[in-house]
């Protein structure tokens, strides 16, 4: 099941440039910032 999740995923991101996926994966970590001190995690 973890294969099949990661490889979804994987392919969802190859439509993004390098610069795309790491202000994406910069963006979702100040969501979980922000949810983890509203204490939703």
């Amino acid at each position: 099941m973890y294969d099949e999740h990661r490889e979804a995923v994987g392919e969802l991101f190859e439509g993004l440039c390098g610069n795309e996926q790491r202000e994406l994966l910069w963006l979702l970590g100040k969501l979980r910032e922000a949810l983890r001190e509203k204490g939703i995690s």
